[in-house]
């Protein structure tokens, strides 16, 4: 993931101003509408620019920010006015200590579990304990791939993350939209909660 996290540090800018007014209101939309608690408390895991989260935030509920790159997050934090941390989503326990010290309920990850590799986010899928709902997208297609720039990818099938899921999670929606910045590979996104809880 290092080389991964120092693209996103050293084009940090270019990135943010690509992607802060990109907003999938839509999804975004469909998961707060099955969060029963307005009041409970979302995490953005792997917010980058900040897009989704001031979208969340201007929707009237509570929200925090989390990513792993310093520059990315003072950007971040200028542009929601919120509080960001800095945490490796990859570091499951880590993830899982920050959900219970901060009484986060819902946890939003849009476009950022795809950096791991496909081990670690079956680790990710199996340790992580939180109490509300979880919306998460990955890019669809096979296998792992480092682009051009440095970047890692995980791509996943509907099936495959289904089978994942399968014995942990319930899932309440499944969600495919095209790249709207046209880089060929389309979405996949699920909204969940753990079995034998609701939102």
């Amino acid at each position: 993931m290092s080389d991964t996290f120092n693209y996103y540090n050293k084009n940090s800018k270019s990135y943010f101003e690509t992607t802060k007014n990109i907003i999938i209101s839509d999804q975004i939309d469909k998961f707060l509408a099955y969060l029963v608690d307005e009041a409970g408390l979302i995490a953005d895991l792997g917010c980058g620019s900040g897009n989704s989260l001031k979208y969340i935030i201007e929707k009237g509920y509570k929200a925090v920010g989390v990513d792993y790159s310093d520059e990315l997050i003072g950007l971040a934090k200028n542009y929601t006015g919120v509080e960001i941390m800095n945490l490796n989503i990859e570091d499951a326990a880590a993830v899982n200590k920050f959900i219970i010290d901060n009484k986060i309920k819902h946890l939003f990850a849009s476009a950022s579990l795809l950096h791991m590799p496909k081990a670690s986010f079956i680790n990710f899928l199996n340790k992580i304990e939180f109490s509300g709902v979880f919306f998460f997208s990955l890019k669809e297609g096979e296998g792992e791939h480092v682009d051009s720039a440095g970047r890692f990818f995980a791509y996943y099938t509907r099936g495959e993350v289904e089978q994942l899921l399968n014995k942990k999670f319930i899932v309440l929606a499944f969600i495919k939209n095209e790249d709207r910045l046209g880089r060929g590979n389309n979405w996949i996104s699920f909204i969940v909660r753990l079995s034998g809880r609701r939102g």
